[in-house]
């Protein structure tokens, strides 16, 4: 049986608010004049888990208790924050179990289990990878929520009472990297998808699974800060390339049939793709961990071999796919 993943908790450090008319709008977090404090919702985060395509994002499954004044919950919602930028800004609940089955009224020390759903974007996983370096992931969850009170009169009846936004935050403890990389793989995020996008005609290589492969170690040395393995993994799905179309070792008689397949209008394009492949190779060539004294690469170094031999596959996949028409052929 599969382990479950540690949960990851977070402590409420505080929660305000203030009575409004039952017409009131919501206002912005940060935005508002408090008049009044109180606690009302204390919750902590068990667990956070990440969801895959076509809506990529975390589910955070919390827990807590109700410790206001009786009343329904009308609405809950928020925003989480990295490195002082919002990377989600429409927290919402997902889906709330009621202890008395489909009641929601709540009741003063009541207990509460929630999910809460925040949508991620490519561009906001992308700031978190590009910001988080090898540390763990502090993330800080900002919400506010909207109840109605329940006023007790004469004779044990009761009515309803004004109506309350509150706010509060809540950091979660830093999420270790290791997991934070868990968390990508459930949310099928990877750099590499625009190449296979265009990678339909690889798919008669006999050794494509091979280049793929190293192209993923490339991606998780670099998650991983391995920068001189993302030169050595890149340098390997070249030739991997090289040796499927040739179906042999010879890398250089794989890369001649390789770029006369995807581009055969000219040969001066084959020729300066052939040196500019070469140079590349040779470039992340400097990842080898066996050179002695061994050459330390920077990150920048990293990424910058990493995103080329993207964009070099990203090219011949779609010169392969013949989904760009070239004039003269």
């Amino acid at each position: 049986m599969k382990p479950s993943n540690p949960p990851i908790r977070s402590t409420l450090i505080s929660t305000r608010f203030r009575t409004l008319p039952e017409i009131a709008v919501p206002y912005a977090i940060g935005g508002i004049v408090i008049l009044e404090s109180c606690v009302a919702l204390n919750f902590r985060i068990e667990q956070i888990v990440g969801k895959p395509t076509p809506v990529r994002g975390l589910l955070l499954t919390c827990s807590g208790q109700w410790i206001g004044n009786d009343g329904f919950l009308l609405n809950l919602d928020g925003r989480i924050s990295f490195a002082n930028r919002v990377i989600a800004d429409n927290v919402r609940i997902l889906q709330i179990h009621w202890p008395n089955g489909s009641q929601a009224r709540l009741w003063r020390n009541q207990p509460l289990s929630f999910a809460l759903w925040a949508a991620l974007s490519d561009s906001a996983i992308r700031f978190v990878e590009s910001t988080r370096g090898g540390v763990d992931i502090p993330l800080q969850l900002e919400f506010q929520y909207k109840w109605q009170e329940l006023v007790k009169g004469d004779g044990g009846s009761f009515a309803f009472g004004p109506v309350n936004w509150n706010e509060g935050t809540a950091n979660c403890p830093p999420i270790a990297r290791s997991r934070w990389l868990q968390i990508l793989s459930e949310m099928s995020w990877s750099e590499i998808e625009v190449f296979e996008l265009h990678a339909g005609r690889f798919q008669d290589f006999e050794n494509l699974p091979k280049a793929i492969e190293r192209i993923r170690s490339a991606e998780n040395a670099l998650r991983n800060g391995d920068w001189n393995g993302v030169l050595a993994h890149c340098r390997a799905a070249l030739e991997a390339a090289a040796k499927s179309q040739a179906r042999s070792d010879d890398v250089k008689t794989g890369f001649e049939l390789l770029f006369a397949a995807a581009l055969p209008e000219h040969a001066n394009k084959r020729s300066e793709l052939d040196k500019f492949v070469k140079a590349l190779s040779g470039y992340a060539q400097l990842g080898r961990h066996e050179d002695f004294p061994a050459l330390q690469i920077t990150k920048s170094e990293a990424e910058f071999v990493y995103a080329t031999t993207l964009s070099l596959f990203t090219l011949l996949g779609q010169r392969l796919s013949r989904s760009e028409t070239v004039t003269g052929l």
